[in-house]
């Protein structure tokens, strides 16, 4: 079940955005400050305008009432700073009827913002409810936002230690709470088979972005993962993780890719750091697992240390892509027992991989909740993939 009622859990996450946002955009743009300052302006004219209803509704329609108007509206030029200075008032005829001209500059055409804004305050919760491609869209778009407004309070913290992998610690207790705002129970088992006193490479399954939930549910100490290079442009995010000691490569520069690589070697053992990597390449929602590439097998071997892998089942169940579905449900993190490198040479890195691949296939059918088998990810000895 989800944590709040659906249409009070949109407008909670739409104010938690906004309450980030706006002032933002107040400092940074003016043309965001001129819009605000109408829309406010326009605002509060119709909310007085409802207090003023009625005040007013006691004579009914008459003349009168514009002197409660009047004094309800005086205020607003103080609320912008505005002095407004008057000057030849004694031109008013005092005892006979007459016609008032002005000259006018300023337009209310914001009013029509207000009132699209007040329509999607409508819309929302009525897609939100009808619409669950729509619920798929708003779920993200706060999973992302939420995530970027998390690195900004973090990011002042991690910057006092520098770029530090202890900075981990502090993303991780920032980011575990996520998967209670969205009805998700994260279970872990094997933990125990992590070594206790050593480096090693993790090698984990990788679906979507909701991988994160699982990582830093079972994250440990002194780890970091590797990630392409794209991601340290990803604004706050980016530069949190980079605080964090998270390991950039350039996928589409294999020179460099190889050369960070061995520096990641040398890393692992002079400063007893563990690295996460995702040895698919990319996301996948098949339903299974993509063939690995070799680069973490390579980096295990050439500093000897052993590769933990990590298995997380199927989003299927609450999560899919292709159908914009994104519900509450359950996810169970496997930690299988560490596999030793010691006495491997580069040689021998295929057969790693496969056998590693395997086993991590086979625990993932075994935890998934979906029913689906390997998918076309999965074929038999012989058929185009590799022996495993």
């Amino acid at each position: 079940m989800d944590l709040w009622p659906g249409a009070w859990t949109v407008l909670l996450l739409l104010f938690l955005l906004l309450l980030f946002l706006l002032p933002t955009l107040w400092f940074c743009s003016p043309s965001a400050k001129y819009f605000f300052k109408m829309a406010f302006y326009n605002g509060w004219i119709l909310f007085l305008a409802v207090l003023a209803i009625p005040v007013c509704a006691v004579r009914g329609r008459n003349v009168e009432n514009m002197k409660i108007l009047r004094l309800m509206l005086l205020h607003i030029k103080y609320l912008y700073g505005i002095r407004v200075e008057v000057r030849g008032a004694h031109h008013f005829p005092p005892s006979q009827p007459y016609v008032v001209v002005s000259n006018h500059q300023s337009s209310l055409d914001l009013l029509v913002l207000l009132l699209l804004f007040l329509l999607l305050l409508f819309l929302l919760p009525t897609l939100w409810f009808c619409s669950p491609s729509a619920k798929y869209f708003f779920k993200m778009a706060f999973y992302n936002g939420w995530i970027l407004f998390l690195a900004v309070l973090a990011i002042p913290v991690c910057a006092v230690r520098g770029r530090n992998v202890e900075n981990m610690k502090i993303l991780r207790l920032m980011l575990l709470h996520i998967k209670y705002l969205y009805g998700i129970r994260v279970e872990v088992r094997g933990a125990h088979h992590f070594p206790p006193s050593q480096p090693y490479v993790v090698v984990s399954n990788h679906q979507s972005s909701l991988d994160l939930l699982g990582m830093m549910e079972v994250l440990p100490g002194r780890c970091v993962p590797i990630a392409k290079r794209e991601l340290l442009w990803a604004g706050s995010a980016g530069l949190a993780c980079w605080l964090a000691g998270v390991i950039f490569i350039d996928r589409k520069r294999t020179g460099d890719a190889i050369s960070v690589m061995s520096e990641v070697a040398q890393t692992l053992l002079s400063q007893d750091v563990r690295v996460w990597v995702f040895p698919e390449g990319t996301r996948n929602h098949n339903g299974s697992m993509l063939p690995f590439k070799r680069g973490a097998f390579h980096l295990a071997v050439q500093a000897q240390v052993p590769i933990v892998p990590i298995v997380m089942s199927s989003y299927q169940d609450f999560y899919c892509k292709k159908e914009r579905r994104f519900t509450s449900g359950r996810c169970q993190v496997r930690v299988l027992p560490p596999v030793p490198t010691e006495g491997l040479t580069p040689d021998d890195v295929p057969a790693l991989a496969d056998r590693v691949r395997h086993s991590m296939l086979t625990i993932f059918r075994e935890i998934s909740t979906d029913g689906r088998g390997g998918g076309d990810y999965l074929k038999k000895p012989g058929s185009g993939e590799a022996r495993l």
